[in-house]
């Protein structure tokens, strides 16, 4: 006894140290709520010492949860390594993402510079085409001027030689004649010049639409192969889609199956509230179990002032003795005849000590099943703790798979993002295709704005090519951190495996506690049965004790050896009461700091809540204001493309009027120039009918000057025509009257002039019609993305044939579950009628 309460001093001392140490570590410690930490400043190097520090003051006290708490430890500083890498990668990653974003602005002020530059270009090569045009016509206009000049130098001196010789009227006519006749010759000869040089012009302009159609089919070829490419990128973009489509499936089905475990751990949550109530019940039947105890001590009170008693009677019986032993003389015959009376009695008074001995080596057995129910209490009290500290870990563990799965969720929105991009993007090149093709239509003209627009067009495939590379190089990187969440996903699922197994053997070892408590119980009626037998065997005592009063006064030495032993065991009693109340101290102490941790894990639990909801509404809001950011920039794509176009049509349109302002002036011009011809016509006319009239002698030279008249009208007619419809090429029969099938030409002409309209027409029809077939094309491509394929009706039959084993397992376990609970009613049943037994056997004994 003096050993065990030396070694409870020493074990009370280490933990008043220990509570000390522990009281100055919290003390030091600042309190602060999870949600206003910072997880990459707050969780520091300070952080870990300080925890440290409190696992080595917990060694002193239990190094089992002092382990564990390091074991935790050491996973939340491995757990914020690798939150703080996340963090930098997602830095570094928004910082690509700026200076993409800053390369597309750059690009797309690239491409409007280029733009106007194009349109620049074109008006000073239109100007100078028009210059060059002006000057070619000056030049024309400043020869025939000189050439009149000298024909006419020329006439004017052969006039003067022949006026000697001839008539003067005669001279005259003929001089007239002559002149006009110079007059249509250099006209005819700068007509002539004029079809050489057009043909020259016309040759040059065939030569330079061969070399345009050349570069055309180039730019064609380049096309598509460009078309191919993006094809090709299209191809991989939606197979990368199609691989992470099935790795959100994967992911969504292991989030599933994480919310089953969720809804298991709350089964077992509410199974260890049960466990819970149930030790309470127990620590209800031990403070019973105290107080029979106690009213076992008051009986034992009795039991000693009743042999204070016996022992005041007994010296008044010594004193009666001394009366007896005067008469002894007298008495010695009775004294011999009682002898064998007195030697019986001696007999059963041995008989009686061996009771007593008896009775307290049962009253010992029962001081020791106290003190192992007191022991097995306390074991119960450590598998609670036990218990306790494994569903804070379910429940961090459950907190970290809710983070995880919110991360995963971030990360899935922001692979949302990166393919509505891809999709923008690719609606941008579409655009920019097309843009090409306008460009392409309108590079028919000059060669330097083709070579221009092929050089910008190999810049932007250069940038679409690194900007396809770019977009890989991160559809990697994402299958990358998708395939260490998937990682991350079977740990989970395995220490959810294990925690499983855990609680199964949990499970087992509350069975064992309830098979305890039934033995416990049965020892327990055992106890009441003895207590009943030895208030009889008292009893019987007692009326024996008052008719051996006689026979005491010769066991005085017996009774003093007694009482020492009684003594002896009053005392180890009073050891055993102080240890009990230093127990029950304990088990209210660690009543309160359980119910403390209760509160604070519902607190926690409150926080937890409140967080996921605030959450929740600030990710509905992101998600808003990310669907109105799109739907804005499609809007502002929309505006931008319709802007572009009606540009382009506004250019087009004013390119048209320009030349219809530049072919109007010079039909103008062209027209003055033959009205000065036919009013110059006229007037020879005029003097050549007065000729005709005054001589009748020049009829050949009439009907020469009359086919003269013809030719020179067919070529009026001609040219004319040809300026209303300028082809570049004129027919010498007709310039030159000789064109035997005029109306059959004229015919032709007409006939061909209205199939270029009609074909021109039909162009124009077909191409509307193309249009409408890319547009259509569009659309299906559209639609046909998002139409299931044969693999994903697979799937969804997969998913049906999980779907249905999981209801049959779901139901599996119901059916179990309600076995468990029948099993929980009928041991409930039973304990309800253990109680009432109890109850009954202890009601009767107490009015005793």
């Amino acid at each position: 006894s003096n050993t065990s309460n030396f070694n409870m001093s020493i074990t009370s001392r280490r933990s008043r140290k220990t509570d000390k140490n522990l009281s100055l570590i919290l003390q030091n410690v600042e309190e602060k709520e999870v949600a206003q930490l910072d997880l990459i400043q707050d969780l520091n190097q300070e952080f870990f010492f300080r925890s440290y520090e409190l696992i080595q003051a917990l060694m002193d006290v239990d190094s089992a949860i002092a382990a564990k708490m390091k074991r935790f430890v050491d996973i939340i500083g491995r757990m914020h390594q690798l939150y703080a890498a996340e963090v930098a990668e997602g830095t570094d990653r928004r910082e690509q993402i700026a200076e993409a974003n800053r390369k597309l602005r750059l690009a797309l002020e690239s491409t409007a510079m280029s733009n106007s530059m194009m349109d620049e270009l074109k008006e000073s090569v239109e100007e100078a085409w028009r210059t060059a045009d002006s000057v070619q016509h000056r030049e024309t206009v400043r020869q025939h001027s000189l050439r009149q000049e000298s024909s006419a130098y020329d006439h004017s001196k052969n006039n003067i030689e022949v006026e000697h010789e001839a008539h003067p009227k005669e001279l005259r006519i003929r001089s007239l004649v002559y002149r006009e006749r110079d007059r249509l010759a250099g006209e005819i000869k700068d007509y002539q010049k004029r079809l050489e040089i057009n043909r020259y012009y016309s040759a040059g302009l065939e030569q330079i639409n061969e070399n345009h159609r050349t570069t055309i089919t180039k730019q064609h070829n380049r096309l598509k192969a460009m078309e191919a490419d993006l094809y090709t990128v299209m191809n991989k973009n939606r197979v990368n889609i199609e691989h992470l489509e099935e790795k959100l499936l994967s992911m969504r089905r292991e989030l599933e199956a994480l919310n089953q475990t969720n809804a298991e751990l709350r089964v077992f949550q509410r199974k260890y509230e049960e466990c819970g109530h149930l030790t309470e019940e127990l620590k209800h039947r031990t403070d019973r179990l105290t107080q029979e105890n106690y009213m076992l001590q008051k009986q034992n009170h009795r039991l000693e002032e009743e042999k204070f008693q016996s022992k005041v009677i007994a010296s008044g019986l010594e004193h009666d003795i001394k009366t007896v032993q005067r008469e002894k003389e007298s008495l010695e015959l009775i004294k011999q005849v009682h002898l064998h009376e007195i030697k019986k009695k001696a007999d059963v008074n041995a008989l009686l000590s061996r009771r007593f001995m008896q009775i307290s080596k049962k009253n010992q057995d029962l001081i020791e099943q106290e003190s192992t129910m007191s022991h097995l209490v306390v074991v119960v009290e450590k598998k609670l703790l036990y218990a306790n500290s494994k569903v804070e870990e379910v429940k961090r563990q459950r907190d970290d798979v809710t983070r995880e799965r919110e991360k995963l969720k971030v990360e899935i929105v922001t692979l949302m993002d990166a393919q509505s991009n891809l999709k923008h993007d690719i609606f941008n090149q579409r655009n920019q295709i097309q843009d090409i093709q306008v460009l392409l239509d309108r590079a028919n003209k000059t060669l330097d704005e083709k070579d221009n627009k092929i050089h910008h067009l190999q810049k932007e495939k250069a940038e679409l090519v690194s900007e396809t590379n770019d977009l890989s190089k991160n559809i990697e990187v994402l299958e990358e951190t998708l395939q260490n969440k998937n990682e991350r996903i079977t740990t989970l699922l395995e220490r959810l495996r294990l925690k499983h197994e855990e609680y199964i053997s949990v499970k087992k070892q509350m069975e064992l506690i309830f098979s305890e408590k039934a033995a416990l119980e049965k020892n327990y009626t055992t106890c009441c049965r003895d207590r009943q037998t030895v208030q009889s065997l008292n009893s019987k005592l007692s009326f024996q004790v008052n008719q051996l009063t006689t026979q005491l006064a010769i066991n005085e030495k017996d009774m003093i050896g007694l009482r020492n032993q009684i003594d002896q065991l009053n005392s180890a009693v009073k050891h055993k009461l102080n240890d009990i109340h230093s127990r029950d101290q304990q088990l209210q102490r660690m009543r309160v700091e359980v119910h403390e941790m209760k509160m604070r894990s519902e607190q926690l639990i409150s926080t937890i809540d409140q967080d996921e909801k605030r959450f929740k509404q600030v990710s509905c809001s992101l998600e808003d204001l990310k669907k109105e950011k799109n739907l804005v920039g499609l809007q502002m794509v929309r505006r931008n493309d319709e802007l572009k176009l009606k540009n382009e049509k506004l250019s087009m349109m004013q390119l048209a009027l320009d030349r219809g302002t530049m072919q109007y002036n010079q039909r103008i011009e062209d027209i003055r120039l033959l009205k000065l011809e036919i009013s110059n016509l006229r007037s020879s006319n005029s003097c050549l009918e007065r000729a005709l009239t005054q001589t009748s002698n020049m009829r050949q030279e009439v009907v020469r000057l009359e086919r003269q008249l013809n030719r020179e009208r067919l070529r009026v007619t001609a040219f004319t025509e040809e300026m209303k419809h300028p082809c570049h090429i004129h027919r010498w029969r007709v310039t030159y009257a000789k064109d035997p099938k005029k109306f059959e030409l004229l015919r032709k002409i007409q006939l061909l002039l209205k199939r270029n309209i009609r074909l021109g027409i039909e162009r124009s029809r077909v191409q509307a019609q193309l249009q409408e077939s890319e547009r259509r094309y569009e659309k299906l491509k559209r639609q046909l993305q998002y139409v299931p394929d044969r693999s994903i009706v697979d799937r969804l039959w997969k998913q049906r044939h999980i779907t249905h084993q999981q209801s049959r397992k779901i139901k599996a376990m119901q059916a179990e579950l309600s076995i468990n609970e029948i099993d929980l009613q009928a041991r409930e049943c039973l304990i309800d009628v253990f109680q009432q037994t109890l109850k009954d056997q202890l009601m009767p004994n107490k009015p005793n």
